[in-house]
């Protein structure tokens, strides 16, 4: 989740104009698109199990795992190695549940007596971010930080009569974000504006109903539930105040049970996704600034197989037909995807254990109707940060030594800047590009080497 302070947004493009575009990229160049995804297996801590929270741009992700005692240690993974945050002294569990582009985590730390505490992770330190005050509101959770530095989250109480209150941190002080006239709430994402979604309690005399809201500059806006549903929550939004999460109602015969339907919230719409012959319910859990979500579906109400899937211009699919048939893995759910089209999530793995897995998008070129398989190095491709403000840092992979020009073109397909580096070695590299004369949307960015050609989107918002 890439963010930028600013007021100016365009929205990604979906649909007809996406497919308008798309062709004519590939009549201008070669245009790259993924069709299948490689797996990587994050791996666990010593333990047995692991669970990634969120994903950057860079591909790196953090989350939780067992460790060898049995557990639960807060993680960091970046390129292939993950290392074990530890706990603040005297408690017991930690998790990761957000990080921004400064390598700031936020989670929550489990002492004895089921006590939880949300905290800041930084420079090997950990912050006691405290909780809300006020009658009952032991303990807290931190769920989601931007790179301002503003941390959201939630506090609680535990048994009877238990509360919950979402919550901003910011300059070293916690603020209550309120309700939507009932009793309790949750803060579950932060974009770089600072908009925070998530769910509160309504007001109802006669039944317990919880809606979707946003959170911007002081004010809670309740963003409805879709037609015949009673309850909504809100899991993620991007930097184009597109949101993400799902609407549900409880079964008549058995009121014990929710079904659950995947939704978006864009321009004060709210969209069903829809389910797949043969599901039952399912929940969105994240969206990139492409307009890419992703989340789980469930082929019962309670229980039943459950199933990662990804949703793009108006089609929802299911990530296990995406993947290698021999992986060996069923993906169950995803939890984030990056701008670059990454996607993380936890599934069976292998070895029978649920684990984390890293899906990164096996890329093609499109050129003169001939399809070829770019080398698998090449595809690491990114630029940072993405949404960017007058500079973005283009970085790739080079397998072998390559002639390398880059392009960048507006949302018109026009020439805005031709960088030409000459013959380059094999390995990373860099390119600053300055965008400080160009105006704010959405621009396209190639790398030709050689033969090859990939190439990606980046957003100036100034």
């Amino acid at each position: 989740m890439l963010r930028l302070n600013t007021v100016y947004r365009r929205k990604p493009m979906r649909f007809n104009a996406f497919v308008t575009l798309s062709l004519l990229l590939i009549s201008t160049w070669s245009y790259a698109y993924a069709e299948q995804y490689e797996i990587t297996e994050l791996g666990t801590l010593g333990g047995i199990w692991s669970g990634p929270a969120q994903l950057n741009n860079q591909g790196q992700v953090v989350g939780g795992s067992t460790i060898r005692s049995g557990a639960w240690h807060g993680f960091r993974w970046i390129d292939g190695q993950m290392t074990d945050l530890g706990t603040p002294n005297g408690y017991l569990v930690s998790s990761a549940t957000g990080f921004n582009s400064s390598g700031q985590i936020v989670g929550y730390a489990n002492g004895q007596y089921q006590s939880q505490y949300a905290y800041l992770w930084e420079d090997n330190i950990w912050t006691y971010l405290g909780t809300l005050p006020g009658p009952g509101l032991d303990y807290s959770v931190a769920s989601d930080i931007n790179d301002n530095s503003q941390i959201i989250g939630y506090s609680f109480t535990l048994g009877p009569g238990s509360s919950t209150r979402a919550w901003i941190w910011e300059n070293d002080i916690m603020t209550d974000l309120g309700t939507l006239g009932g009793d309790k709430s949750s803060a579950n994402a932060i974009n770089e504006q600072g908009q925070i979604v998530g769910y509160s309690q309504i007001y109802d005399p006669d039944f317990y109903r919880t809606h979707a809201y946003i959170w911007e500059n002081g004010d809670m806006i309740d963003l409805g539930v879709l037609p015949g549903e009673v309850n909504s929550a809100a899991n993620d939004i991007n930097d184009y105040g597109q949101i993400v999460g799902s609407s549900s109602h409880q079964m008549e015969t058995y009121p014990f049970l929710s079904v659950y339907r995947p939704c978006l919230w864009d321009d004060g719409q709210i969209i069903n996704l829809g389910l797949p012959q043969g599901y039952a319910r399912g929940v969105a859990t994240a969206i990139n600034n492409d307009g890419s979500i992703v989340g789980w579906m469930a082929t019962t109400l309670s229980g039943g197989t459950k199933h990662a899937f990804v949703w793009r211009d108006g089609i929802l699919t299911n990530l296990n037909s995406l993947i290698p048939p021999n992986s060996g893995w069923e993906l169950q759910s995803a939890s984030d995807i990056n701008d670059n089209g990454q996607i993380i999530g936890s599934g069976e793995s292998p070895s029978g254990s649920i684990q984390g897995f890293l899906l990164t998008p096996v890329l093609t070129s499109v050129d003169d109707n001939i399809v070829e398989t770019l080398p698998t190095d090449f595809v690491k491709l990114s630029n940072y940060p993405n949404p960017f403000n007058a500079t973005t840092t283009i970085s790739y992979f080079l397998p072998r030594p390559f002639s390398v020009s880059i392009e960048i073109y507006d949302i018109l397909g026009r020439t805005v800047e031709i960088i030409d580096e000459g013959i380059q070695d094999s390995g990373e590299h860099l390119i600053i590009w300055g965008a400080q004369d160009q105006p704010s949307g959405l621009y396209f960015y190639r790398i030709q080497a050689g033969d090859f050609s990939i190439t990606s989107k980046m957003a100036l918002l100034k």
